[in-house]
């Protein structure tokens, strides 16, 4: 399927999602991917035999007056993504093929639902209430889309369909009526990474009230980790493992935070106050 290609060209820039400040933790394919397309030379030189193949994509594309600029760049992606989701498959011992593990339109994967399907449950949150379902259809004409347009909402809700039998959209009312951008309530902690994918989806998104800045309290604290990306305070080391640099001080200012309002919450609670 044309849509499933496009989906697998478009999981590089996943990896951005997976930096973290912890080299056991961390994720490096991004700066791999990075890497290979800004590389200023082919990397495989047997790609050098494909430029005519390549500059005929280019063109098709809409970027004849740049086959010479592009060339090496898109030979160099090209062999990444070989490397990287094609090779691994077909080179591997398991009789798979690249259908079974990447296609979205797989639906005897997604009907699979015994207790070793851990990847069901942040699916059944976007297809029931969250209804985040990436799209490059959506993007405006005049506008060139970060991910292909052929990764429309119908595709992107396939998974619904088939893992849950669900065919209406998400009932994202279910979750803004809390408040959307805006909500806040004592004892609820907002915590975002300033670099994280997800934080325009979140109350520290520049679209929020005040360009998503509020004043952090104890009662209801609001924080945004410096340099942060997904989750970055939820990892930690133990104490003869910090080094000067690690965690770095954004993410131990942070989780100091943490300590001081979770700690006085539960004073709260011995308390009696509701």
């Amino acid at each position: 399927y044309d849509d499933d290609f496009a989906q697998v060209l478009s999981y590089p820039i996943g990896g951005w999602q997976g930096r973290n400040w912890d080299p056991e933790v961390n994720d490096p394919s991004f700066y791999e991917y990075c890497g290979n397309i800004t590389y200023p030379s082919f990397i495989n030189n047997g790609s050098a035999n494909a430029t005519a193949s390549i500059c005929e994509l280019l063109s098709a594309g809409g970027y004849s007056n740049n086959t010479s600029a592009l060339t090496v760049p898109m030979s160099n992606f090209i062999n990444y993504i070989r490397k990287n989701y094609v090779s691994p498959i077909l080179d591997s011992e398991e009789d798979r093929t690249l259908d079974q593990v990447y296609s979205t339109h797989n639906q005897t994967f997604y009907n699979q639902d015994d207790l070793s399907q851990g990847w069901r449950s942040w699916p059944y949150q976007y297809c029931t209430q969250w209804g985040f379902l990436q799209t490059g259809s959506g993007v405006p004409a005049d506008r060139l889309p970060l991910v292909s347009r052929l990764l429309t909402l119908e595709y992107n809700s396939l998974v619904c369909r088939y893992a849950f039998n669900i065919t209406t959209p998400p009932d994202t009312d279910a979750i803004n009526k809390y408040g959307g951008f805006d909500i806040a309530y004592p004892r609820l902690a907002i915590v975002d990474g300033e670099e994280d994918p997800w934080r325009g989806a979140s109350p520290h998104s520049v679209l929020a009230k005040n360009g998503g800045n509020r004043t952090s309290t104890i009662e209801e604290p609001f924080l945004l980790i410096e340099g942060g990306v997904h989750h970055w305070d939820e990892n930690g080391l133990f104490p003869n493992e910090t080094t000067a640099t690690l965690p770095p001080a954004p993410v131990k200012e942070v989780q100091a935070q943490e300590v001081e309002f979770v700690k006085a919450w539960l004073e709260e609670f011995r308390a009696g106050k509701p």
